[in-house]
């Protein structure tokens, strides 16, 4: 299990062969010592060459640097041209043989290891030597031009890449200084620094906002759907673009001349989808319940709300709310032409649905509506009624599924599902891969907030943005791991949800609690306060919290639940 530099292979890598000796070096227990850096990159006299690649440097404590040209496919030769075939039957002449190749590639390294340290450094001296890999067929006739310990061979890979690897070493007669455990870190520093997988990370993550941006094949089918019926429920798990395609289908109503309400339960999330479509003319936007109360601070009935208002329970504040915005509505006689309900959900229930149907021309039954919710998963808000709660307002729309992540990496949604341990089928999807979820274990705040600081300052170091981080906790701030401080890794942290302005960004780090930051999303989220997995059934604060990045996800948890995180972690599907 060598550790690889970087830890996963990029999407770009079109290898299927690198791809296969990649997942050797992560499964191969013989290798756990040694560090592997893949699709290694060398800068050259422009003069000579632009530019060096050698596909795999490993670092082999106990020896020194092997340098790995993988060739996949079927080899030959005629008249001294190498050919490669690949699965589809292509042949395809090869401009060098793999072994000038990588011969060539090794002294590249040799001579970048000495420009960075100077002839006399310790660098230059290291006992290196190439290998070339054909993982798919046999060893090439033997000729002067190698030797059967400058291969490895489909055969040798049997018994794993460490073996083989190791076996190529032992055979050589190499000069040079053997390669201690101590020399890894200066080796490793020279050839791939801190600053370099930094670079590769963002890379990873614009790929993936790239991904994201794009509608999948699916949500345009959705659309369909919406085009061909007057009233639709769609159904489906976090990151299936849900708040999406509710935002694109009241834009699209709105400039239809409809007057349309576009409402959610969240406030965050009535803030943010207010700001996408505040220029939209004929488009009302926000959370339902804001809405709501700012009928009834208009109404004549405002006084008398105000004063049954004060002191009572959060839970009846609702129901009281929707008395008085019951009230307002026949003041004002105001009615839509069309309602779009994001997070459903958690409004599919009373007193809300009776006050969109008194909102819309026509009523649940007769009118024009879309709603889009996660009526299994999500549920975060009093007790959610459901399909069956609309079904009894209107017997006649159509229900769809939603199943395609187009949020989320596949690790991340690996993560989500095995922590909170629901069903592998959830999602259908082609995911884009993204950076491994990190996990971190604490035994005390103290310990927990350390981790926190360093955690965001080696992202910050890497150069992502403070703004792409937001911190979650079950908890409120004032309750949560992050109580005392006031600062990470010197910014200072926002509270977003008591901001008056919570969509706002700069120079701070933006914390909220999971139930505020329900429905939205950010490019990387650090999950903390973790203390406890539900064993039965699962969690929905935590299915909400694992599911808000879109590219990478940091979850810090208490050292009693270690053994329980990293089995889950585990589980493959």
């Amino acid at each position: 299990m060598a550790k690889m530099l970087p830890p996963f292979v990029f999407e770009q890598t079109s290898s299927r062969a690198e791809r296969k000796v990649f997942k050797m070096f992560c499964e191969d227990t013989a290798t756990k010592s040694w560090t592997v850096l893949h699709s290694l990159a060398l800068s050259e006299d422009k003069s000579i060459r632009p530019y060096g690649e050698i596909d795999f440097v490993v670092l082999v404590p106990g020896f020194g640097i092997v340098c790995l040209e993988v060739k996949g496919g079927g080899i030959k030769t005629i008249d001294g041209v190498w050919f490669t075939t690949g699965a589809d039957g292509v042949e395809k002449a090869l401009k060098r043989s793999p072994f000038t190749q990588a011969r060539e590639s090794m002294f590249m390294l040799r001579k970048h290891l000495g420009d960075k340290g100077g002839q006399k450094s310790g660098l230059m001296h290291y006992q290196t030597c190439y290998i070339v890999i054909f993982p798919d067929c046999l060893c090439p006739s033997l000729s002067p031009e190698f030797t059967r310990s400058e291969v490895i061979d489909s055969t040798d890979l049997r018994s794993g890449i460490g073996a083989a690897v190791t076996r190529c070493i032992t055979q050589r007669k190499l000069i040079g200084t053997t390669f201690a455990h101590a020399d890894l870190k200066l080796a490793r520093e020279s050839l791939r620094p801190d600053f370099d997988r930094a670079v590769l990370f963002t890379n990873v993550l614009k790929d993936s906002e790239e991904r994201i941006a794009a509608f999948t094949e699916e949500q345009l089918q959705r659309l369909e759907e919406l085009e061909e019926n007057n009233r639709c429920l769609f159904d489906g798990p976090a990151g299936t673009g849900k708040t999406a395609l509710a935002i694109h289908y009241a834009k699209r109503l709105a400039s239809e001349g409809k007057a349309t309400l576009l409402i959610c339960f969240n406030r965050l999330l009535g803030k943010w989808i207010t700001a996408q479509t505040k220029d939209i003319e004929l488009l009302k936007a926000g959370s339902f319940w804001s809405i709501m109360s700012q009928l009834v601070q208009k109404s004549e009935f405002q006084v008398e709300f105000s004063q049954r208002d004060s002191g009572i329970e959060d839970h009846k504040k609702f129901e009281l709310l929707g008395e008085y915005a019951r009230l307002a509505l026949l003041e004002f006689g105001l009615t839509f032409d069309a309602i779009v309900i994001d997070e459903a959900q958690d409004l599919a229930r009373e007193p809300f649905l009776s006050l969109v149907n008194d909102l819309l021309i026509g009523g649940l039954q007769n009118g024009h509506w879309a709603m889009f919710g996660d009526f299994s998963q999500q549920v975060l808000f009093g007790t959610a009624g459901g399909v069956d709660f609309v079904r009894e307002r209107c017997n006649s729309f159509t229900y769809s599924k939603l199943r395609r992540n187009c949020r989320n990496t596949k690790q991340i949604a690996s993560a989500a599902l095995n922590l909170t341990e629901l069903p592998s089928n959830l999602y259908r999807g082609n995911f884009s891969e993204g950076p491994e979820t990190l996990f971190q274990f604490y035994r005390s705040t103290h310990e927990q907030q350390t981790l926190i600081n360093s955690c965001v300052e080696k992202l910050l170091k890497s150069g992502i943005l403070v703004s792409d981080i937001i911190v979650l906790s079950a908890n409120k701030f004032s309750n949560s791991g992050l109580a005392t401080e006031t600062t990470i890794a010197g910014y200072p942290i926002v509270d977003i949800t008591q901001s008056e302005d919570p969509l706002r960004s700069g120079q701070f780090i933006r914390f909220s609690t999971v139930a505020a930051y329900k429905g939205l999303e950010s490019s990387i989220a650090i999950v903390i306060d973790v203390q406890q997995l539900v064993s039965e059934n699962s969690d929905p604060l935590l299915y909400v919290a694992l599911t808000r990045p879109r590219n990478f996800l940091l979850v810090i948890c208490h050292e009693k639940i270690r053994e329980l995180v990293l089995k889950r972690a585990e589980r493959e599907h």
